[in-house]
């Protein structure tokens, strides 16, 4: 019921901070003028200015290497990332400060490594190599946009990120109109859009109560879902992953058949839909078709209606992981008579704990009524309920008491 994360990122963010450093990270007490070469950044989302910057440097000109995540396809997905991890190692024991990952410059016949699989390869191979500290991972790509990709490749090892291509569609979409703001200068729009960025971030490392960058980078505070081991082992090492997935050949696949639809100049692209329903898009399982059979089946009480909302949702491609699931008969069936009563299961049912200011009153007392109709218990939520309906069908059976802090007198207690 309590929400709340761990720490507010609005009215605790004094307390947070997203300042990153570039440079080695030397021995914390040793006051050794060699341990003060260090960048501060006030996050870790740069802009074209600060990247330009960064690399011109001369702690860091010198002594960067850049690695292509661009690979021929014959060479193959998992090679390119062992060639990448042996390329950084190789540097770092050089003296390179800096290791540029950058997916930016496409080459006729290969295909990109996607960079968080590149970040995270290259991380846990330094990391096992015992050279992590001693250098940066600064990674330029297309493929952050939201605050989840940027978390995902700090979390996995990345020490800052340059999203050149969200910066280049933003522009874009600043010159054609399509975003119509009083500041549409490009200058602004990347200040925006780093904001925003930087938001999200705040929000996603309160969630852990993570107060810093510096202790959310590379803590790899995820679970995998949908990758094959030979994945997780080779890029996210030490990360739960339960149900297996994709390997190396059929993400190489999809890389393929992306690139091949880049390459067409005629190829109509796919309508998305990830974040929107669009229609032909990207499936939702709460999209218009399902809510209206729903609301049908609800005004109407009709068996059929119901059966075909029911049809929608049971008949949907696998959009959960319990989608994939299907129940295993143990034996032929048993008689009816043979089995608990449907009465005796129902007393059994109950509805989760969610307070009147969490739904609304007719939703509340809707929850009540039916679970007493059906010889259930509701659950009251924290806070209770008006004394009004204590002894009718709309009172709730189950009281919820938490932390007692309001709402809590003898009358409630005694009328559970």
């Amino acid at each position: 019921q309590v929400t709340n994360p761990p720490i507010d990122p609005l009215r605790e963010r004094l307390v947070m901070s997203l300042t990153t450093q570039l440079g080695r990270e030397g021995n914390l007490f040793s006051m050794a003028p060699e341990n003060a070469r260090q960048i501060v950044l006030n996050s870790p989302i740069l802009s074209q200015r600060k990247l330009r910057q960064i690399l011109a440097t001369a702690d860091f000109g010198a002594n960067h290497i850049t690695i292509d995540l661009h690979y021929p396809q014959e060479e193959g997905l998992a090679a390119a990332l062992a060639r990448f991890c042996q390329q950084a190692e190789a540097a770092v024991r050089q003296g390179s400060v800096l290791v540029h990952l950058t997916d930016r410059q496409p080459r006729p016949g290969c295909l990109p490594a996607h960079a968080l699989l590149a970040v995270g390869a290259v991380h846990q191979h330094l990391v096992r190599a015992g050279l992590r500290s001693d250098c940066n991972l600064l990674v330029e790509t297309g493929t952050a946009r939201d605050p989840h990709h940027f978390a995902c490749l700090l979390g996995f090892g990345a020490t800052a990120v340059y999203p050149f291509l969200a910066y280049q569609s933003l522009f874009a979409m600043g010159r054609s109109g399509v975003i119509k703001a009083r500041a549409a200068e490009p200058r602004e729009l990347g200040r925006s859009y780093r904001r925003g960025i930087r938001k999200g971030l705040l929000k996603i490392l309160s969630k852990m109560g993570i107060s810093t960058m510096d202790s959310y980078r590379g803590a790899q505070l995820f679970e995998i879902v949908g990758l094959a081991p030979e994945v997780v082992r080779m890029c996210f090492a030490g990360s739960p992953s339960r149900i297996g997935g994709a390997g190396f050949a059929e993400i190489e696949a999809e890389q393929a058949a992306l690139c091949a639809l880049a390459d067409d100049p005629v190829a109509q692209l796919e309508p998305g839909g990830l974040l929107r329903y669009v229609y032909g898009g990207e499936y939702h399982m709460f999209n218009p078709d399902v809510i209206a059979a729903l609301q049908q089946a609800a005004r109407s009480g009709e068996a059929a209606d119901f059966q075909r909302y029911s049809a929608l949702v049971n008949e949907r491609p696998p959009s959960a992981l319990r989608d994939l699931l299907r129940v295993q008969p143990i034996g032929p069936p048993v008689p009816l008579d043979e089995v608990e009563s449907e009465a005796d299961i129902l007393k059994r049912f109950d509805s989760a704990g969610m307070s009147l200011g969490a739904l609304s009153p007719e939703a509340h007392e809707a929850l009540a009524i039916g679970m007493n109709r059906l010889g259930g218990r509701s659950n009251s939520g924290e806070g209770g309920e008006d004394p009004a309906r204590y002894g009718t069908e709309r009172m709730s059976k189950i009281k919820q008491v938490a932390s007692g802090r309001f709402g809590v007198t003898p009358s409630y207690l005694v009328n559970a």
